[in-house]
């Protein structure tokens, strides 16, 4: 037997109406002495006894059909046992109406209209015909008869109110335990992903840390004029590279709208030399001339969130290019208007590539969307950069617009408040000369080369004193026998993890300052490092400027 809702029901039904049948067959015809109306009883417990061998079968669909109609029938012949006026039998029908929508399949719809086609018939002429009345005057059969007939209304409307009860109690416990194994599943398969995410982020992180730690060095010791412009591009684009990371891996907090803004002088004129220096050479690949007006009224330095802003154009430039086969690609930067505090600044990226019909521009902004699946197969890309964009810029307080014609081009285009500032120098050139942890000791606990590399050169070239520790318990070693301001502790290693070395730490020492450096950037990582008792949290790539701060703040009494 099909252990399922509609086989599980019909069941129950049907052995109460056969034990209902034979009760009343037994009262018509041994009491009563009716034979004539006892016979319908009769009738009624073989039909319904059939309908319990056609469910140890497995045919359902017909066992709910005949159910129902049974049922009707049998209630409209007994509603005739009143002879004189209709017995609105609402009461009966109304659990059949709604045991005829439970029974049936929702993709059985034709199935279903009929059988609940013809309870509503049944009802009809119970309540607005002369039917009942008639077949009562031909069946009458006594008083005897009439209190049978009530009575079988009254047990009959209860056990259907109750089998109704139970079926739609039965059926939201169903729901609410199959509700409740969807959340545990998609809970589970959350958790899977970000495991997934975070072992992707440490590793991305790794090399994109060298690479970006590398050219922050070379910037700092300086290069020869003829390499300048080569390092601030290599600078520049490892500084999208680690954007880019941050961003994907936390594209649904951006959908929360949890992201800070984070404001500081830069020099913006750079910033839009840089992004569109960071193209040059994809551009002239393709033969596409890359152009940039910048409007001189502008103020060198202005405030605003630099690194959200440098992705916004990176992005918006990749896209230009990428789907630009000739022709030209322009970035224009004009300042609308000022006032005592702001700058209002319009960036426009226009290009000449294959452009977007009319009907697909409400859906551009999507996440993971490109314009079609042929469009996926000729250029590269996961769709998300508009999306992300477009994110980014809301939570700036403004928003970026489209204007395109298929096969013309595409111009996107938003208008960004940028602060006023005093400043005349950008973040690298006073991080240089203003920062400074001499007789600081710094035990750094990393177990990769190359992130030792950079993050002992940074340090040393802060004047920090720097000792290494390449898992946790050779940290622990150290740290009993020498006395240190502070520890960079990776979370994933060899041997013993930076969890377990910070617990073990913290029986014995609950003072040193211990700051994740890591390249795990999630959450659960986040929440993790503190219940253990670490201090702080800084991930990989890092900025050498939090990186001072995060020091200096957690050295601070």
């Amino acid at each position: 037997m099909k252990n399922n809702k509609q086989s599980r029901i019909l069941l129950h039904l049907n052995i109460i109406a056969v034990l209902i049948s034979i009760t009343f067959f037994s009262y018509i015809y041994y009491i009563v002495d009716k034979d004539a109306h006892a016979i319908y009883f009769a009738l009624a417990a073989l039909a319904f006894g059939f309908n319990l061998y056609l469910i140890s079968r497995n045919r359902i669909k017909a066992v709910g059909i005949l159910s129902i109609l049974y049922s009707d029938m049998l209630v409209l012949i007994f509603d005739a046992g009143y002879r004189d006026n209709h017995n609105n039998a609402v009461v009966m029908y109304l659990p059949l109406l709604m045991f005829s929508y439970v029974v049936t399949e929702y993709k059985d719809k034709a199935l279903r209209a009929i059988v609940i086609g013809f309870t509503l018939l049944c009802l009809v002429l119970v309540n607005f015909t002369e039917l009942t009345p008639r077949l009562g005057m031909a069946y009458y059969g006594g008083e005897s008869v009439v209190m049978a007939m009530r009575a079988f209304h009254l047990v009959v409307a209860i056990i259907c109110s109750l089998l109704l009860v139970r079926t739609v109690a039965r059926n939201n416990y169903k729901m609410e335990e199959a509700l409740a194994d969807a959340k545990e599943t998609a809970e589970q398969s959350l958790k899977e992903k970000n495991r997934f995410l975070s072992i992707m982020s440490h590793e991305i992180r790794t090399p994109a840390n060298g690479i970006l730690g590398m050219t922050h060095l070379l910037k700092e010791k300086g290069v020869p004029d003829a390499l300048n412009r080569d390092v601030q591009i290599l600078h520049y684009s490892a500084q999208q590279l680690k954007s880019l990371i941050d961003n994907v891996l936390y594209y649904n907090v951006l959908e929360t709208g949890k992201v800070d803004i984070d404001e500081r002088p830069f020099d913006i004129r750079k910033l839009c030399h840089n992004a569109v220096d960071s193209f040059v050479l994809e551009a002239a690949k393709k033969n596409i001339e890359l152009r940039f007006d910048f409007d001189d009224r502008i103020p060198q330095f202005v405030l605003g969130d630099y690194e959200k802003l440098v992705l916004v154009l990176h992005n918006l430039l990749s896209n230009a290019i990428k789907f630009t086969k000739k022709g030209e690609v322009f970035l224009l930067v004009k300042m609308n208007h000022a006032d005592n505090k702001k700058c209002y600044i319009t960036f426009k990226v226009a290009d000449t590539g294959i452009g977007i019909s009319s009907e697909r521009l409400q859906n551009i902004f999507d996440v993971f969307n490109q314009l079609d699946s042929s469009i996926t197969r000729s250029y590269d890309g996961m769709g998300l950069g508009l999306a992300i964009s477009k994110r980014l810029l809301k939570l700036m307080k403004t928003t970026l617009h489209v204007d395109s014609e298929e096969g013309v081009g595409a111009t996107f285009f938003f208008e960004v408040a940028l602060g006023l500032t005093t400043e005349i120098k950008d973040a690298e050139q006073r991080f240089i000369e203003t920062h400074d942890l001499s007789g600081v000791k710094v035990l750094l606990v990393e177990d990769n080369k190359l992130n030792i590399l950079v993050a002992r050169k940074i340090l040393e070239n802060l004047k920090a004193s720097v000792d290494i520790a390449k898992h946790g318990a050779e940290a622990l070693d150290m740290m009993r026998d020498k006395q240190y301001d502070i520890v960079l502790m990776d979370l994933h290693m060899p041997i013993m993890d930076g969890y377990q070395a910070t617990i073990k730490l913290r029986e014995y020492d609950k003072v040193t300052p211990v700051i994740a450096f890591t390249a795990d950037a999630y959450d659960e990582a986040r929440t993790r490092a503190r219940e253990v008792g670490m201090n702080d949290f800084i991930t990989k790539p890092f900025d050498p400027e939090l990186l001072y701060t995060k020091i200096i703040t957690n050295l601070a009494p």
